[in-house]
């Protein structure tokens, strides 16, 4: 942490390029940077992908602003360690779901996490108020039909096509 900023690096998904960068936030989460108020993400860009070409674009020392409501989903590589207490906390007043996923021209299969005292019927109007929906032990499948595993995905709720929920865990 820098100056009450911490560094994040995530790779940011849109329909048609996979950015891959740093970037700096007062929040220590991904998520709760996502979900702030502002409509971009400034970031660095380390690796910049077209989706389709595959080709590379060299942004090397760059400054960008990736639009959030371009963003399908980001998956976090390097944000700070929680300290224990707030894990432990965190564990305790939540229950998990397994849940399927639509988003595009990708399926995401993973678990939520909601409040232990929400009726399961309920849940999914309770995730109203975010615009990024965490998603843990997470397996995506492509477009191309490949499927890559991670163990956070965090889901522009906008891009949604379908959610369900399954059996708690």
């Amino acid at each position: 942490m820098d100056q009450g900023l911490y560094t994040l690096e995530a790779e940011f998904v849109t329909e048609h390029l996979v950015i891959q960068g740093e970037l700096s936030s007062p929040e220590g989460r991904l998520s709760d940077h996502l979900n702030s108020s502002s409509q971009s993400v400034e970031i660095q860009p380390t690796t910049v992908r077209r989706i389709y070409s595959g080709d590379s674009i060299d942004l090397a020392g760059a400054h960008a602003h990736v639009t959030k409501a371009h963003l399908l989903f980001i998956v976090p590589i390097v944000e700070p360690a929680r300290p224990q207490h707030v894990v432990e906390s965190v564990r305790t007043s939540k229950m998990t779901k397994q849940c399927w996923a639509a988003l595009g021209r990708y399926s995401i299969v993973g678990q939520i996490h909601a409040e232990a005292l929400r009726d399961p019927r309920l849940i999914l109007r309770g995730l109203e108020h975010k615009q990024f929906l965490p998603f843990t032990d997470a397996q995506i499948t492509a477009p191309d039909g490949s499927t890559h595993s991670y163990g956070a995905v965090l889901v522009n709720r906008a891009h949604l096509e379908m959610l369900a929920l399954r059996n708690i865990i």
